[in-house]
């Protein structure tokens, strides 16, 4: 997926992740994007 990099650079920037009650890397907005877009929403 070419957008990827773009994507969760873009999700680390929002004030969301600031506000998660978890640690939040970039591994893991990848892997939460990467598992929608796969349709494996099971995580």
């Amino acid at each position: 997926m070419k957008a990827l990099p773009k994507l969760v650079e873009d999700s680390m920037r929002s004030g969301n992740v600031l506000v998660n009650p978890r640690w939040t890397r970039s591994s893991d907005i990848e892997r939460i994007i990467r598992n929608a877009y796969e349709g494996n929403l099971s995580v």
